[in-house]
């Protein structure tokens, strides 16, 4: 996806017609769906849109990661995080939000976050 909106971002009806067709992708009754949503975002920052990601794609997957009925969603969402925190920063309000999951596996996905950030603050010249 993020080849093709890059093959086609000069044009505005082009680049409307796929983001409309992705973001319905975030509101299925489905939750496979939905994860195709994160899963989606996580390959535009890695393929390094985060212009795209941060103007069209970051308020639905906050809120995905934060309020999905389903834990796995969330749970994906933050595995996303983790996977991307060398090119983005986790948008604070999913951090706060997935700080107070109870379920363990999101506990151990957002130490892995934490610590991949303090390895990226260390690195950066003082």
């Amino acid at each position: 996806m993020p080849s093709l909106f890059a093959s086609v971002k000069d044009s505005a009806e082009w680049t409307d017609a796929l983001t409309s067709q992705l973001l319905d992708l975030q509101t299925s009754p489905s939750y496979l769906t939905r994860q195709t949503f994160l899963r989606i975002t996580r390959a535009f920052l890695l393929a390094g849109h985060v212009d795209v990601f941060d103007a069209r794609l970051r308020a639905p997957f906050v809120h995905l990661a934060a309020m999905d009925l389903v834990l796995n969603v969330r749970l994906l969402a933050a595995r996303i995080l983790v996977d991307v925190a060398a090119v983005y920063d986790a948008p604070a309000e999913v951090v706060a939000a997935l700080g107070k999951e109870t379920d363990a596996d999101i506990q151990a996905v957002l130490a892995q976050l934490a610590h991949k950030r303090e390895a990226r603050e260390r690195a950066l010249p003082a």
